[in-house]
């Protein structure tokens, strides 16, 4: 319990959800995909190119495709580092 709320606090988690995690292999690939068309609520080709766009950065690609208005891969990575990496105040 402890080591959850930690997670939260500095930003590592979205809701439930791990979204803090480095893409190297092609297992964690595959979760990233499915985390960003999860919480994106967009299709899986959409999530695999915002992935590629932000350098499979999950946050600042979930936050690419859940904005509302388009916005492009430098300016979500931007948002997110602003908000010290938490995605739901990167989400305003």
């Amino acid at each position: 319990m402890i080591s959850t709320g930690a997670m939260v606090q500095i930003g590592k988690c979205y809701g439930n959800r791990m979204v803090d995690l480095n893409a190297s292999n092609k297992k964690l690939k595959v979760r990233a995909v499915n985390l960003v068309v999860d919480l994106s609520k967009y299709i899986g080709s959409e999530a695999v190119e915002a992935l590629h766009a932000t350098k499979w950065n999950i946050k600042s690609s979930i936050l690419m495709l859940s904005s509302g208005a388009p916005m492009d891969a430098a300016a979500a990575i931007a948002q997110v580092s602003a908000a010290k990496g938490h995605l739901r105040e990167a989400m305003g």
